[in-house]
């Protein structure tokens, strides 16, 4: 819609004596008898003052020209709010030396830029200071804000036969930074560390695309208890023995056996609880349990070997006048523990 155009002929010549007529060259004939009119669309008017007192007239023309044109601004595209980047510039883009005023809905005095921290719609109101014409335009501020993407890897059980393991974050286009812990014996800067007690492990992952971060949390198990070895009562080991076996146990199920021995030896059964053994000397169980933890145990085999003492001549001479004698052995170990056999030079019993 056009706006009103005061014609103003105030200049002329004023008095009594003139009169004033606006006409236009369309053929509508007189608009208005006064110094000044108002017009609502372009054309050419005349301006006609007659002086009554000779007769004289004189005729000025104007041609009103309407420049409705709006400014020639845009909104350059903003910029995506992040969380590495929280603020979005929005700029209006207008020719150099254009005089054109702003009014952004969100900040009136903004300027042609103004700085926002939430997403959205945004318009402004852009004028040209000079025709008066306006024109509103709009955009559109949007986040990304989403959270670092991965998956944990399955966790291994710290024990003693696993002693160390490592913890693996995996993810596209992640940065990873694991809290510091002593516990910690490698790097902290990769997607994986490695760790030697059980525990809670900490590692801070951002998302690249847009800076935003997740804490992930792991808990870690551990069982490093040893089991229960028993290696038995100590045995002694007599000359009339040719093997004992030993009695080993152990509190705990599914454990593996093994038998050490200094000084003795293991005829048999050295993976079982009751091993054969062929002599005196210290025998060590060691217990393995399930999580690869051990114990052991000694027991101590003695060796009786202490031998009877023998009493008797070495030799008797038998002749034509001695044909028999009597061997006397009596200063020889007695007593209940003992047996007394004799036997000729062949092995035979007499």
């Amino acid at each position: 819609e056009n706006e009103a155009i005061t014609l103003d002929g105030s200049g002329s010549d004023f008095g009594p004596e003139f009169i004033y007529e606006w006409t236009t060259n369309d053929g509508m004939g007189v608009i208005a008898s006064s110094i000044t009119t108002q017009v609502f669309g372009e054309g050419v008017y005349d301006l006609i003052v007659y002086n009554t007192s000779n007769g004289c007239s004189e005729t000025a023309s104007i041609d009103v020209v309407f420049d409705l044109t709006p400014p020639d601004a845009s909104i350059t595209s903003p910029e995506m709010i992040t969380c590495s980047t929280p603020n979005s510039q929005l700029t209006v883009d207008a020719p150099v030396g254009s005089d054109y005023s702003y009014d952004w809905s969100s900040d009136p005095t903004g300027g042609n830029s103004i700085m926002v921290n939430a997403p959205g719609p945004y318009d402004v109101v852009v004028t040209d200071n000079q025709t008066g014409c306006s024109v509103m335009l709009d955009t559109e501020v949007f986040m990304d804000d989403a959270a670092p993407q991965y998956t944990v890897d399955p966790l291994s059980l710290l024990d003693c036969n696993n002693p160390q393991i490592d913890l693996a974050v995996n993810g596209a286009n992640l940065e990873y930074e694991w809290l510091a812990n002593n516990d910690i014996i490698s790097s902290l800067n990769s997607n994986s560390v490695t760790i030697v007690n059980p525990g809670q492990y900490d590692v801070v992952v951002t998302n690249l695309d847009n800076g935003c971060t997740q804490i992930e949390t792991i808990d870690v198990s551990g069982d490093f208890s040893e089991p229960n070895a028993e290696a038995g009562d100590p045995l002694t080991f007599g000359c009339s023995d040719n093997s004992l076996n030993l009695g080993g146990s152990s509190a705990n199920s599914n454990v593996s056996v093994e038998w050490q021995t200094s000084g003795g030896i293991i005829l048999s059964g050295g993976a079982t609880f009751t091993p054969s053994i062929g002599g005196a000397g210290i025998y060590t169980m060691i217990v393995t349990g399930e999580n690869g933890c051990t114990e052991s145990d000694d027991v101590e085999v003695d060796a009786d070997n202490d031998l009877p003492s023998i009493s008797a001549p070495q030799s008797i001479v038998l002749n034509c006048q001695n044909p028999t004698a009597q061997i006397d052995a009596t200063g020889s170990s007695s007593g209940g523990e003992f047996v007394l056999e004799w036997q000729d030079a062949s092995g035979n019993t007499i």
